[in-house]
């Protein structure tokens, strides 16, 4: 998401008026819209439950790119299947069209470690 300094700054805003200075907004709570998005992507995905609980949202060419930090776990006792771990997941929303998954990386020991340090 952007916003420049003419308009809303509100984290839920678009800016729509093509300012110079418009700069990308940092992560941030996942929102109704980013769930129906999510799962729009995610749609066949099995094997790995993933929850999402961040979001950053920018503008790029031809429409937006989502980044969600999320629990990926694979589905039964932690003491069989092993504990939760953190990834980021990437889609792509063209300005037409459905959602798409680009990427799913599993964060590592340093990422997590600076993630912590974020939170």
């Amino acid at each position: 998401m952007f916003f420049c300094n003419r308009c809303c700054r509100c984290c839920r805003c678009v800016c729509c008026c093509n300012h110079s200075e418009q700069r990308p907004l940092g992560e941030r709570e996942v929102t109704q819209r980013d769930l129906e998005i999510f799962r729009e992507a995610m749609e066949g995905i099995v094997g790995v439950i993933y929850e999402p609980t961040r979001v950053r949202v920018r503008r790029v060419s031809g429409g937006l790119e989502y980044r969600f930090t999320a629990v990926a776990r694979i589905p039964g006792p932690p003491s069989v299947v092993g504990e939760p771990w953190l990834v980021h997941i990437y889609i792509f929303v063209p300005r037409e069209g459905p959602a798409e998954l680009i990427d799913i990386v599993r964060l590592t020991d340093e990422e997590l470690n600076v993630q912590n340090l974020l939170f």
